[in-house]
């Protein structure tokens, strides 16, 4: 887990990967309510270079990583905050890349979790 000191640090594509996970919340919700419903049209990604808007959710999202498990967080905050592919966090922790896949997924799972649970989605 050496090199994640930079947890302060916003994702290499902070609009991407907390949008990603909202668009994915959402749409569970959708799918779970109405699974046969066409998605709603208006949930694109804003434009990319709304600095202002990437920091604010950064700083609403820190607290949210802080309370994963130290092995999902670390694998969290490498992929999304510091940009890391999987491939190089399994080379660099010597672990099978399916691990790593293994722990990214559930890590954004219970990131997902922790997003829902704090925050309530009008859909």
């Amino acid at each position: 887990m050496h090199g994640l000191t930079k947890a302060c640090a916003t994702p290499a594509n902070l609009t991407g990967w907390l949008y990603a996970i909202a668009t994915n919340s959402v749409i569970d919700c959708y799918r779970a309510k109405r699974p046969t419903d066409p998605q709603p049209e208006d949930l694109s990604t804003p434009a990319s270079d709304d600095k202002v808007a990437e920091q604010d959710v950064a700083r609403c999202i820190k607290p949210l990583t802080e309370s994963l498990l130290p092995l999902y967080r670390a694998t969290v905050l490498a992929t999304g905050f510091e940009g890391l592919t999987l491939q190089v966090i399994a080379d660099r922790e010597r672990v099978p890349l399916s691990a790593i896949k293994s722990r990214a997924s559930r890590g954004r799972q219970m990131l997902k979790q922790s997003l829902l649970r704090c925050c309530q989605l009008d859909v």
